[in-house]
């Protein structure tokens, strides 16, 4: 069982149609497939709203954790995200330490005084980890860098965990030793909070 809420998803066009109301947490499905599509935990997105799946019903019912605001207004196209806890992936990675900036860069005023420019942006920071791990979480970024949705800390006060979409951005150079990369920091950049209630 995790410990952490570190979490990571790719985002999918799901089957058929959906429909969504207003204060209601029921998602209602047209030629949908939610048992093999989706899981508790995972995002849907219908309508520009975006929920945690709690449970699912049936292949054209399912429940998420918290009402819609506004609802679809009828049938329409969604997405899903396949979000999994770091801990919980087929090959479990160890919980990162959790990194974050509210923006990329400082920029310096004629005053004297700064101020935050850019997206925000993160990191997740591994101690090390063994090969087969790092090829777990390259899967997530192929490339370079790959479109991803993440659950990662906030540097508040209550330190609380939140949802993103960003970029992540693999490493250039990998410090290896006798399999085990060491001081792993994939980046996270154009990081944008993802309103779930």
């Amino acid at each position: 069982m995790a410990i952490y809420s570190y979490e990571i998803g790719e985002v999918f066009t799901a089957t058929g149609t959906a429909t969504s109301s207003a204060a209601s947490k029921t998602v209602e499905g047209t030629g949908t497939d939610f048992v093999t599509e989706f899981a508790a935990g995972y995002l849907i997105v219908i309508a520009g709203e975006t929920r945690v799946v709690a449970s699912i019903t049936d292949a054209d019912t399912l429940l998420v954790t918290e009402n819609f605001t506004a609802g679809s207004g009828g049938a329409v196209a969604f997405e899903g995200v396949n979000m999994v806890n770091v801990e919980d992936l087929t090959t479990p990675l160890p919980a990162p330490k959790g990194l974050f900036k509210d923006y990329a860069q400082q920029i310096s005023l004629g005053d004297g005084s700064v101020r935050g420019g850019g997206w925000a942006v993160g990191g997740w920071r591994f101690g090390f980890l063994t090969r087969a791990q790092r090829d777990q979480l390259r899967t997530f970024c192929t490339g370079a860098s790959n479109s991803i949705y993440i659950r990662s800390r906030e540097n508040d006060t209550a330190d609380a965990y939140r949802y993103y979409t960003c970029k992540i951005v693999w490493p250039q150079e990998e410090e290896k030793d006798h399999g085990f990369r060491l001081e792993f920091v994939p980046e996270f950049r154009d990081m944008v909070e993802v309103a779930i209630s």
